[in-house]
């Protein structure tokens, strides 16, 4: 390594950490300020954040009003219980966290669990693991193709591709098995692959 590459590569660890420092700085007001209170600091939070939030319910509820509601709850927690949070992470994954919790508790309550218990494959299901797609979506793409797949394997799919849960955070989340976890994963990308194909979002 040159030095030139050395110096460099030192120069770009100091901005991430500058980045971090300063990220962190932002959390930190923004924290104190809405257990303070702050009504404005309040407002440019949900200015700032509404859209993503939505998105996010979006993809787990079966309507556009019940995913806002699910941003005016997500909201109001976010509000009452910014003082949790333990700066352990960043403050928008904490969010993000209360907004997919928010919907989840929905959904238990419409008893998904019957839904993503079973750990039965169908038998015409065969799509490789390396044949993901996802990434290359826009938003509103996910989001209508997302609308079609059932319940459980749909809910899977947000909890372990879009939110990053693993499938053993999962199996206690939904009180299901890892097994079934999984194979609720793969029904989800085998059913979400047909559709792309079908509404040509997708090269066979």
């Amino acid at each position: 390594m040159s030095a030139t590459d050395s110096i460099s590569i030192r120069l770009e660890a100091t901005t991430l950490l500058e980045k971090e420092v300063s990220s962190r700085d932002l959390d930190i007001s923004l924290v104190t300020s809405l257990v303070k209170g702050d009504k404005r600091a309040f407002k440019g939070l949900y200015e700032e954040y509404a859209g993503l939030f939505f998105t996010i319910a979006r993809r787990y509820t079966d309507s556009n009003e019940e995913a806002e509601d699910m941003v005016q709850e997500s909201f109001v927690q976010i509000y009452k219980k910014a003082h949790t949070f333990s700066f352990n992470g960043s403050f928008e994954g904490w969010m993000k966290r209360v907004v997919v919790n928010m919907c989840l508790t929905s959904l238990k309550k419409k008893r998904i669990k019957a839904d993503v218990g079973s750990e039965q494959l169908a038998d015409d299901i065969n799509v490789s693991q390396s044949a993901w797609f996802v990434e290359s979506m826009d938003a509103e793409d996910i989001i209508k193709a997302f609308s079609l797949l059932p319940t459980g394997p749909r809910v899977v799919l947000n909890l372990h591709v879009m939110d990053g849960y693993n499938h053993k955070e999962i199996s206690k989340i939904l009180g299901i098995t890892e097994s079934a976890s999984r194979s609720q994963l793969t029904k989800a990308r085998a059913s979400l692959k047909q559709i792309l194909l079908e509404k040509d979002l997708l090269e066979s």
